[in-house]
């Protein structure tokens, strides 16, 4: 049986190029969701063998001696941060390389924290933890202050070769290894739900609870563990992997901490399903299914207009916090539906740039597709014409809770395997194949899109919009 709720949680209602969110939202939300689908479900909490929490990463929450909140919590795409990513390269960039093998960029915990110390130094000095957000709820859950090895990896403050936090990195972030959480494979990670947890949610006292990184439990919810599967991530913002068998790899190589392989990471993109929900608030909709019906309508090309998606900076192919997105060749004839078409192709398109980019496209006949996008059928059509590929829509397309269910079963002695057994729960539902005459329609669109950004973005408009548009 599955039972699924949801519950939204906005952002602090700041600079709209700020991105804070209230970590007892966060928690408050949690509440309502668990008791929410125990209530559909009809199962009494005793039946309940398991907790599994998977959240966003990167972003860091900092805890006073209490246990309280005391520092803004920027979200991952929030590019306040892109100084001090800049400044951490200039400075530590051979060593965060060395380490990590990557570089500090906006989204990373290690410049979210130094972003923290320059800006608001006074509520740094009362921290005593730093959690990530899936360890902020395991932590209201349970009382344990402590990470898993999947979220470890994502803060560039990690050494995967060690196996351990990095105290040279860790310092150059602008804090002490004292405060950071110790650090668990995701499968051996003791912890319980706490007296206080219970009463909160009504579940019962002493029920396992694990946690892992939204990147790991998509890849494992998704299948996308068998050499050569290809997947598609397209929530918020958008991603693409491809698994690699190999025993011997090199762990600063691999994104989610996998014993027989590593996913090579193809790139990703700054705003997939964000572009929708900041266009549903344009046009003042509530329901985006809805909202999108009109675009269908719609021929390819939307009607000469052109979106580009770069609405919080851009991560892929290029890296470029300081990207601006734009809707070019408006004119009176363009409305509603000609709008929603050009942005639902316009994150197509930039994920065509990504998988373009990659040396990989060539060997790459078919992806699996998830996340909260995957329920548009219109959009996973596009996004096929587009890439011209075949993507594969599984029956579960919030493949994270699916994958945090396998976890979570493993980890309290239920399955053998997560991955083995997260294949065996997961079903296809349908595989949209591109159509030949709107992907050739499409080749030429893709080309003035290319040359629209590259204009906008890069050329003439370049100083322009440094100068205008902060």
């Amino acid at each position: 049986m599955i039972s699924l709720s949801r519950a939204v949680t906005p952002l602090v209602d700041h600079d709209p190029d700020e991105m804070e969110e209230t970590p007892e939202r966060w928690w408050q939300a949690a509440v309502g969701a668990i008791q929410e689908a125990i209530l559909k479900a009809a199962v009494p909490p005793t039946k309940i063998v398991g907790i599994g929490v998977c959240a966003f990463m990167h972003t860091p929450i900092g805890l006073d001696a209490h246990g309280a909140v005391v520092t803004p919590t920027i979200i991952w795409y929030d590019t306040r941060s892109t100084p001090q990513a800049e400044a951490l390269r200039q400075e530590f960039g051979s060593q965060f390389r060395e380490i990590t093998g990557d570089e500090p960029r906006h989204n990373h915990t290690a410049a979210k924290i130094r972003w923290l110390v320059d800006n608001y130094p006074e509520r740094v000095a009362q921290v005593r933890h730093w959690l990530l957000p899936k360890d902020y709820l395991r932590y209201r859950l349970t009382g344990l202050i402590s990470t898993d090895v999947s979220d470890a990896m994502g803060t560039l403050l990690y050494d995967p070769v060690q196996q351990r936090w990095d105290e040279a990195l860790v310092k150059a972030a602008g804090t002490e290894i004292v405060f950071l959480p110790d650090i668990y494979e995701t499968l051996k990670q003791e912890s319980h739900l706490s007296k206080a947890g219970a009463d909160a949610t009504g579940l019962v006292e002493g029920t396992p609870v694990v946690g892992c990184a939204d990147g790991y439990a998509t890849l494992i919810g998704a299948n996308g563990c068998s050499d050569g599967q290809t997947c598609l991530y397209l929530g918020t913002s958008a991603w693409i992997t491809r698994f690699v068998f190999d025993i011997n790899a090199d762990p600063r190589h691999k994104i989610v901490p996998l014993e027989d392989g590593y996913h090579q990471w193809l790139g990703a993109i700054a705003s997939a399903g964000a572009t929708l929900s900041w266009i549903a608030k344009i046009f003042g909709a509530e329901d985006i299914a809805t909202l999108l019906a009109s675009a269908e309508t719609i021929q390819p090309g939307a009607e000469g207009l052109l979106f580009l998606p770069h609405l919080a900076g851009e991560r892929g192919p290029v890296h470029d916090p300081y990207a601006k997105g734009a809707l070019v060749g408006l004119s009176l004839a363009h409305n509603r539906p000609e709008i929603l078409r050009a942005v639902l192709e316009g994150v197509a398109f930039q994920i065509t740039s990504v998988l373009q980019a990659s040396e990989l496209q060539d060997e790459i006949e078919i992806l699996t597709i998830v996340g909260g996008g995957a329920t548009s059928c219109l959009w996973v059509q596009i996004i096929a014409d587009i890439i011209n590929k075949n993507l594969e829509v599984p029956v579960i397309v919030e493949a994270g809770l699916l994958g945090t269910a396998a976890l979570t079963g493993t980890a309290i002695g239920l399955l053998r395997n997560p991955q083995v057994n997260a294949a065996g729960m997961y079903r296809r539902a349908y595989v949209q194949e591109p159509d030949s005459d709107r992907a050739r329609r499409y080749l030429e669109v893709f080309r003035k899109y290319e040359e629209t950004d590259t204009l906008f973005n890069k050329g003439l408009f370049k100083s322009w919009r440094e100068e205008n548009i902060k």
